[in-house]
C-alpha cells in the first residue's frame, strides 16, 4: 500500500508538472501511468491473498473500482462518473505513444458505459491509466466466495457484476490487448466456486453455463497462448532485463518460458458435489455424469494436447526489423485435473436415490470402469480412479430401483464378490448392508425375504470371525428386523425368535445408551412391528408389551414419528390418549432420533392451531422456559410503565 501511495504521488506530480516541454512531459506521465497501473495490480494481487477477511476482500474490491475509475464507469460500484470534459477541448493531437492499447480502452470504457446506460465522456487524450487486465480481476475474485460475513446472495451478486466488467472490457479489447480472455479460466473458476447451492434454477443454469465456458476454453486449441499472454503482462518478471545483451529475441517471452497449467479439479467436482445435494431431481443425475465426462474431456487433452495446434507450440512476435521470428515453448495445456474416487460417488449417489430405473445400469458400469482401470498401470487409466467401499455401496443399493428383482439381487451378489476379489480394498459392513436394503425392497411381502436376510447376516458373522470389521453393527441387526417385519413369513413363532434375539444382541452389545452401539429409534420400531404381526398371545398381553418397548423407547429418547406412529396403530385411541398425552411431545423423548421425527402427540411436527402445551402428562423443559419468557416480558412492560410514570412526575415537577 506504500508503494501504491508514493506511485499515486509521481502520477500527480507528473500530471500537474509545467517545467518540461511537450514530449518530455508526455513521456514522464507515460511512465508514472504504467507504474502505477503496476502498483495497483500487485496491491491487489497481495491484498487478495488475506482469503476469509472481510476488510481485505472490501479493500481488493476497492482497489480494484478505484483503479478502473480512471477510464470507465462501474455499475452500482462506489465509483460516479467523475470525468466530465469539454468536448470542443480537442486540440491535443493524440498518438498510441500516449498511454499502451488507449484506443482500445477508451472504446472499452464508452461501450460498458452504453451497456449500463450510464454517462460516459471519456476522450482519447484523457487515458492516462493501464486498464486492469485479467489477472488483476481475477486476483479479486477468490476472496468474495470465502468471506463468511457476507450473505451468499450479496457475495453471488459481486460474482456475477466481475463477470460483466471483465467480459465487456474483453470483448472490445481482445485481440489488440493482450491478456484480455472473455472466458478466462481464472475467473470463471472462482465463480464457479462462489456457488453456495443450485436450489434456485437461475444459479443451477448459472453454474452450467460458468462451467461450460470454462471447459471450452481450456479445450480448445485457439487458446494456446493463454498463458503467453499472461507472461507478457505479468509484473513479477522482466524478461527483457534477464535476457543477455546479445541476444537476439526481442519478444516479451524468453525461450526457456514453461508455461504452467490450471489444476480445474475442484470447479469441476464443486459442481458435481452442489448437484448431489438435488437428488432426485429430474435430470440432475444427467447433467452430473456430463460434467464428470467433461473432466474426463480435460484429462485427455491435457495427456494428448490441444490437437495438432498443441504438437509444436509457437510463439510469434514481431521483430525490430518488422519480420515475424518463431519461439518455440513448452507443450503444455492450459489445465490440468485430478479425477477422484469422490467425484465417481457422487454421481453414483444420485443414482442411487434416482427413481430411474435404467440409473442402476449407468452406477454399475460407472464401477466397472473403476475396477478395470485397478487392473491397469497408472499411466493407463485414463483418469479413471479406484473404486473404494462407498463406490461398491451406491453401486449396490441403486439395484433397489431396478425393474427386475431377481437380476437384481443377482447382480449384488456378483458385486459383493467382486469387491471381495479388490486386493486394495477391505471388505466393508456398509456394503452387506446395502445388499439387505436391496432385498427388503425387492422381496418386500415374500416369505424369502426372510431366509435371504439370514443367509447374509451368517455370512457376516462367519467373516467376522477371521476380521472383526466384518462384524454386523447396530445397522445389519436393524436391517435384518426390517426384513423379519417386511416377510410376512409363516413360522410365526420363528420370526419373533430371531427378532427378539436380534433385539437382545444390540442391547447386549451397548455399553451404554450414548455409545455408538447403542439401540436405534428403527430397531425398536421394528420390533413393535414384529411383536404385533407375530405374536400369537392374547391381545392384553400383546398390547401390554408394546406398550414396554415404546415406554423403553421414550426413557431413551427414541420416539420416533415411526415409532409414535406403530405404536398409535397397536393400542386403543383412550390407551393412546392415556399414555402419550397432548400437545408437544417431551423434549426429552425425542432427544436420540435418527429417523423421521415428530415434534406432537399426532404424529406432525408444527402448524397452525399447535396447542404448545402437554396435557395430561408431565411438562417438559419447553414449557418452563415458556412460562420465564413470558414473567420476563411482563416484568419489561412493568418498567417500562414505571419509567413513563417516572418521567412524567419529573416533568411536572419542574
Amino acid at each position: 500500500m506504500a508503494a501504491l501511495s508514493r506511485a499515486k504521488e509521481e502520477k500527480d506530480k507528473a500530471m500537474s508538472s509545467h517545467d518540461y516541454d511537450g514530449c518530455e512531459l508526455r513521456e514522464r506521465r507515460d511512465r508514472a501511468g504504467r507504474d502505477l497501473a503496476r502498483a495497483y495490480s500487485q496491491a491487489i494481487k497481495y491484498t487478495s491473498r488475506l482469503t476469509k477477511s472481510e476488510v481485505a476482500t472490501r479493500m481488493a474490491e476497492g482497489l480494484l473500482y478505484e483503479w478502473m475509475d480512471g477510464f470507465m464507469v462501474s455499475l452500482g460500484g462506489p465509483t460516479v462518473a467523475r470525468m466530465a470534459y469539454d468536448d470542443d477541448d480537442d486540440e491535443r493531437t493524440a498518438t498510441d505513444e500516449t498511454c499502451l492499447n488507449k484506443k482500445w480502452t477508451v472504446r472499452t470504457a464508452h461501450n460498458i458505459a452504453r451497456r449500463l446506460a450510464c454517462p460516459s465522456r471519456l476522450k482519447l487524450d484523457d487515458v492516462v491509466v493501464v486498464a486492469a487486465g485479467r489477472t488483476d480481476v481475477a486476483a479479486a475474485a477468490p476472496n468474495y466466495a470465502q468471506v463468511k460475513n457476507e450473505g451468499r446472495p450479496e457475495s453471488l451478486e459481486r460474482i456475477i457484476l466481475l463477470n460483466h466488467v471483465h467480459d465487456g472490457i474483453s470483448d472490445c479489447c481482445r485481440p489488440h490487448v493482450t491478456g484480455m480472455y472473455k472466458d478466462d479460466p481464472y475467473v470463471l473458476f472462482h465463480s464457479i466456486k462462489a456457488l453456495k447451492n443450485l436450489q434456485k434454477e437461475e444459479d443451477y443454469n448459472l453454474g452450467k453455463e460458468w462451467l461450460g465456458r470454462l471447459h471450452k476454453f481450456v479445450t480448445s486449441a485457439e487458446n494456446e497462448d493463454y498463458f503467453l499472454d499472461g507472461a507478457r503482462e505479468t509484473d513479477d518478471v522482466d524478461w527483457e532485463k534477464d535476457q543477455p545483451e546479445d541476444s537476439d529475441q526481442t519478444g516479451d517471452v524468453p525461450n526457456n518460458f514453461s508455461p504452467p497449467t490450471i489444476d480445474v479439479t475442484s470447479a469441476y467436482t464443486t459442481m458435481i458435489r452442489l448437484m448431489a445435494r438435488l437428488r432426485g431431481r429430474n435430470g440432475v443425475a444427467v447433467d452430473a455424469r456430463e460434467v464428470l465426462d467433461r473432466m474426463h474431456g480435460v484429462h485427455d487433452v491435457y495427456v494428448n494436447g490441444l490437437g495438432e495446434a498443441a504438437a509444436r507450440a509457437i510463439h510469434r512476435d514481431l521483430t525490430s526489423d518488422g519480420e515475424v521470428g518463431e519461439t518455440s515453448i513448452s507443450r503444455k495445456p492450459i489445465a490440468s485435473i485430478d479425477i477422484r474416487s469422490n467425484a465417481y460417488n457422487l454421481l453414483m449417489g444420485l443414482y442411487k436415490d434416482s427413481k430411474n430405473a435404467g440409473d442402476a445400469t449407468r452406477a454399475i458400469e460407472l464401477l466397472q470402469r473403476m475396477v478395470d482401470a485397478g487392473r491397469k498401470a497408472p499411466e493407463d487409466r485414463g483418469g479413471v480412479p479406484l473404486p473404494t467401499e462407498v463406490s461398491f455401496e451406491y453401486a449396490i443399493m441403486s439395484l433397489a430401483n431396478m425393474a427386475d428383482g431377481e437380476r437384481a439381487l443377482d447382480e449384488a451378489e456378483r458385486l459383493i464378490k467382486l469387491m471381495q476379489d479388490q486386493e486394495y480394498i477391505e471388505s466393508s459392513v456398509i456394503a452387506y448392508n446395502a445388499f439387505i436394503v436391496v432385498c427388503n425392497r425387492q422381496l418386500f411381502g415374500k416369505s424369502l425375504l426372510y431366509d435371504k436376510a439370514l443367509d447374509i447376516l451368517d455370512r457376516m458373522n462367519e467373516l467376522g470371525k477371521t476380521n472383526p470389521i466384518m462384524l454386523p453393527n447396530p445397522e445389519t441387526l436393524a436391517l435384518v428386523m426390517k426384513s423379519c417385519a417386511l416377510s410376512e413369513h409363516k413360522d410365526k413363532k420363528k420370526v419373533l425368535e430371531t427378532a427378539s434375539k436380534l433385539f437382545l444382541r444390540m442391547k447386549e452389545n451397548e455399553t451404554d445408551e450414548k455409545s455408538n452401539v447403542s439401540l436405534t429409534d428403527r430397531a425398536y420400531y421394528y420390533m413393535m412391528k414384529c411383536v404385533d404381526m407375530y405374536s400369537n398371545e392374547d391381545p392384553d398381553a400383546k398390547m401390554e408389551q408394546i406398550q414396554e418397548l415404546f415406554s423403553e423407547a421414550c426413557q431413551r429418547g427414541l420416539c420416533s414419528a415411526n415409532v409414535l406412529a406403530c405404536f398409535r396403530s397397536c393400542v386403543s385411541e383412550e390407551d393412546y390418549r392415556l399414555t402419550v398425552g397432548q400437545g408437544r411431545l417431551a423434549d426429552h423423548w425425542i432427544a436420540n432420533i435418527k429417523g423421521p421425527r415428530a415434534l406432537y402427540t399426532d404424529g406432525s411436527k408444527g402448524g397452525a392451531n399447535k396447542n404448545a402445551r402437554r396435557k395430561g402428562k408431565s411438562t417438559s423443559d419447553w414449557v418452563k422456559k415458556s412460562k420465564a419468557r413470558e414473567v420476563e416480558r411482563e416484568t419489561r412492560r412493568n418498567d417500562k410503565k414505571a419509567k413513563k410514570s417516572l418521567k412524567k412526575v419529573m416533568n411536572s415537577s419542574r
